[in-house]
């Protein structure tokens, strides 16, 4: 493509930004927040405050030593912009960070799509990029993934110093890159369901509730495989599905050690957040999107985080797609949806024939997804919050659980809490996490045990 035909970079100021404030507990209180959930989900597990180590040294090879000072999260773009087709316009660049955040000499580090007009092709993008004071580049250390058009292979780079864009949607984390304290978490032998970052996401969400925690920093994965995607070049053809969008992505098992550098957040304020993003870079050639390791019985983990004190959105759409990235899946969930309509066909079918059979596949068909999107935690598009549309979906398989609970529950155990749930759900616009958690955990309890009497009957 032709230089003058490029687009040039956004002006970040000239972006819709938000600014809030996050909470910010003592490293201590993360250490207590994270502990028991985290013993739930691997078999050794550590968390300590020390002080951070030379960060610019192997394996981890950053642009700046530490993760102190004036730290924030920052949010740009969307998985939206990727979507149905691609909206090339969406081009930033870092080094407008020093005057959205106010701060000068910063260290960058984070997760995104990479710099196409630079690479020729979408990719990946591991940020990685130290700037000083008068927004000059001291230190450029970012990487890319794209995926070879004719082999499928990963193709890894290193971008030129002067190279500081990146495109569509990204999540950094940002600091003085100043030495200090930092929360050191070590975890060995995945014995539960959930991802390294996942995990300690939802521990802070359940510790914290409505009180936004962000985390930013650096993980290694010492041991096992790994699974990752590297994007294709933009898709030609609309992504209007989950199997369109999963066709498109190029998955990989990646082989360790492996660098990740992203964030986290354990709540979304309303700003239609990506919870959490991590990128992962080697010395070996492959790298990529993180999703989850592959070999649990052998996974080692050690990341080195620190606490951010703000949180800024900037160029957040108006409307928020209805699939995409949160956590390891890329749309809302599918299973959610079919069971859904599967249910409430399923229970017109009942009304109508009386018919005992459709009562049992309705009962059974939820009490088997409802344990998977519990732990999954993945069925709400992006964020901890469901859209308006989720949110309508939710509640007509929350009514009919009523109605089949009233059938077959004698003693009404459960009846009092769902409705309760089912009367304050009508109100809110949008629906906070925890509330979708209450009610999977309850239809998850509920629901198993009575399939097993009501199909015996």
């Amino acid at each position: 493509m032709a230089d003058s035909c490029l687009p040039a970079s956004l002006d970040m100021n000239s972006l819709p930004i938000v600014r809030i404030d996050l909470n910010v507990p003592p490293l201590d209180q993360i250490i207590e927040a994270l502990l028991p959930e985290l013993s739930k989900n691997f078999k050794t597990v550590s968390v300590d405050v020390v002080q951070c180590p030379n960060l610019t040294c192997p394996p981890f090879n950053l642009a700046a030593e530490g993760l102190n000072g004036d730290e924030t999260v920052i949010d740009i773009g969307s998985p939206s912009f990727l979507l149905p087709l691609v909206n090339l316009s969406k081009v930033y660049d870092i080094r407008d960070f020093t005057k959205v955040t106010g701060t000068d000499s910063l260290f960058v580090i984070g997760a995104g799509a990479g710099p196409w007009p630079h690479a020729g092709v979408n990719c990946e993008f591991i940020g990685n990029v130290q700037l000083t004071s008068n927004d000059s580049i001291k230190n450029n250390s970012s990487h890319i993934y794209k995926v070879d058009l004719q082999t499928e292979s990963q193709v890894h780079n290193h971008l030129p110093q002067d190279e500081t864009r990146f495109a569509l949607l990204a999540n950094f984390f940002t600091s003085r890159g100043l030495k200090g304290q930092v929360l050191k978490i070590v975890c060995e032998t995945r014995n539960g369901p959930l991802d390294f970052v996942t995990s300690i996401r939802q521990a802070l969400a359940k510790y914290f509730g409505n009180k936004p925690v962000g985390l930013g920093g650096v993980i290694l994965i010492e041991t096992s495989k790994v699974k990752v995607h590297v994007m294709r070049d933009f898709s030609k053809t609309p992504l209007h599905s989950e199997t369109d969008l999963n066709n498109w992505l190029k998955f990989y098992e990646a082989d360790t050690p492996l660098v990740g550098l992203g964030y986290l957040v354990s709540h979304d304020p309303d700003l239609d957040l990506r919870p959490q993003h991590f990128h992962l870079f080697s010395n070996h050639g492959v790298g990529g999107h993180y999703h989850y390791d592959t070999e649990p019985t052998t996974v080692k983990y050690t990341a080195y985080l620190n606490v951010a004190k703000k949180l800024i959105r900037v160029d957040q759409p108006e409307i928020a797609p209805l699939f995409d990235q949160n956590n390891n899946n890329h749309i809302m969930n599918s299973q959610f949806l079919f069971i859904t309509f599967c249910s409430l066909s399923l229970n017109n079918h009942y009304y109508n024939q009386n018919c005992l059979l459709s009562r049992s596949y309705s009962v059974i068909s939820i009490a088997t997804v409802a344990p998977s999107l519990q732990q999954r935690n993945d069925f709400c598009p992006r964020t901890n919050l469901l859209n308006n549309c989720t949110q309508q979906l939710l509640l007509k398989i929350v009514f009919l659980h009523i109605k089949i609970i009233e059938i077959i529950d004698d003693n009404n155990c459960s009846m009092n809490t769902l409705n309760t749930w089912y009367a304050n759900c009508q109100t809110p616009s949008r629906l906070d996490r925890q509330f979708t958690d209450d009610l999977l955990s309850i239809l998850s309890n509920t629901l198993t045990v009575r399939t097993m009497n009501f199909t015996q009957v």
